[in-house]
C-alpha cells in the first residue's frame, strides 16, 4: 500500500505559488488553498469573528462583511497586531486544512496544501515535503504591482513575510520561478517526478 504524502507549496508575495499550484492541480493533484480557508474562516466562522471584533471593532465587519482594507492596514502597519491576527486565525486554518486533507486522502495517495505563509504559521511540521516556489524580488514587486498592488503595499508585505534565504535553508525542494511559465511546469514536472518516485 502506497504511502499517504501531504505537501506544502508556499513561496512569497508574487513569487508564482499559485501558478504551480494550479498546474499541480491540472496534473490531477487535490491542491488545498489553505489562504482561501483562512478567509473564509474569518468571514464566516463565528468563534474568530468574535475575537476579531474584539480586537478591532464593530468596524471590522460592514454588514456582516470582512472590512478588508481596514484589516489590511491595521494588520501591515502593526507587527504586535499582525500576531494578534495570526493567533486568532492559524489554529482553525490548520484544523480546517487537516479534515480536508483527510478527506482528499480517501481516493488520493498526495494531497498538496498551498499556502503563502506556511513557516510562519508554524505549519512546517505538518508535511512530509515542502516545495518552495523562488523568485526575485523585483519580478516579485512587478508581478504584484500587475494584480493591483501599489509598489509601496507590495512592499510591506513582504517585510512580514518570512525571508526568501530562511525558507530556502528549510524547503525540501527550492523552485527558481525567474523565467517562463514552460519553464516553472518543466521544474515541477521534475520534483513532481521525484514525489512520486518517494512512493514506490
Amino acid at each position: 500500500m502506497k504511502e499517504k504524502l501531504l505537501i506544502g507549496i508556499t513561496g512569497g508575495l508574487g513569487a508564482g505559488k499559485s501558478v504551480a499550484g494550479k498546474y499541480i492541480e491540472s496534473k490531477g493533484y487535490p491542491v488545498i488553498l489553505s489562504d482561501a480557508l483562512a478567509k473564509d474562516l474569518m468571514k464566516n466562522d463565528p468563534s474568530v469573528k468574535k475575537k476579531l471584533v474584539r480586537l478591532f471593532g464593530d468596524d471590522i465587519y460592514i454588514k456582516g462583511e470582512l472590512n478588508t482594507g481596514l484589516l489590511a492596514e491595521k494588520i501591515f502597519n502593526s507587527s504586535e497586531l499582525l500576531s494578534k491576527v495570526n493567533s486568532i486565525v492559524h489554529p482553525p486554518t490548520i484544523e480546517a486544512t487537516l479534515n480536508l486533507a483527510e478527506k482528499y486522502f480517501k481516493k488520493h495517495d498526495i494531497v498538496f496544501v498551498e499556502s503563502a505563509i506556511l513557516y510562519e504559521a508554524g505549519m512546517e511540521d505538518l508535511f512530509d515535503f515542502v516545495i518552495l516556489i523562488y523568485s526575485h524580488e523585483k519580478l516579485r514587486i512587478e508581478r504584484a504591482m500587475k494584480r493591483g498592488l501599489s509598489k509601496e503595499d507590495a512592499l510591506r508585505r513582504m517585510e512580514n513575510q518570512m525571508k526568501d534565504e530562511l525558507k530556502k535553508k528549510r524547503a525540501d525542494f527550492v523552485i527558481e520561478n525567474n523565467s517562463t511559465i514552460e519553464e516553472l511546469h518543466k521544474k515541477l514536472d521534475f520534483v513532481l517526478n521525484l514525489i512520486s518516485m518517494t512512493q514506490s
